[in-house]
């Protein structure tokens, strides 16, 4: 069938939803800037974990998880935003748009941890 082109990402395989967020520096009532995160824009997407690693420094367990975030096309995300999907928090390193069609994104990005209890648990 001439023209025709099959999707760039099947409806069904963006099942997370994802919260992109900027911080934002703002004045309170006293004049003391302060950063909150605002919201730039929910989108469906699907979320990969691609690798991750723990370090133990003064009995304390840190990992990171290196994540891709897969989305239809969203304009203006950058590398100074975070991704947020329930209680994880995605900092995103890198916007590829794929192909450079504005059809599909990735966002590439690190979510970091903190094994809580750790200490307890190695005494």
């Amino acid at each position: 069938m001439r023209g025709w082109m099959k999707p760039q990402i099947e409806a069904g395989k963006l099942r997370s939803e994802v919260t992109i967020q900027a911080l934002i520096g703002t004045q309170d009532s006293t004049g003391q800037e302060t950063q909150t995160w605002n919201i730039v824009a929910t989108i469906r997407a699907s979320i990969e974990p691609l690798t991750g690693r723990e370090v133990v420094t003064a009995q304390q367990v840190y990992g990171s998880v290196n994540v891709k975030i897969r989305a239809r096309y969203y304009p203006g995300i950058t590398p100074k935003m975070r991704a947020t999907c329930g209680t994880h928090v995605y900092d995103i390193q890198d916007v590829i748009n794929v192909a450079e069609r504005n059809r599909e994104m990735l966002l590439m990005c690190i979510e970091r941890v903190e094994a809580a209890g750790y200490a307890e648990a190695g005494a």
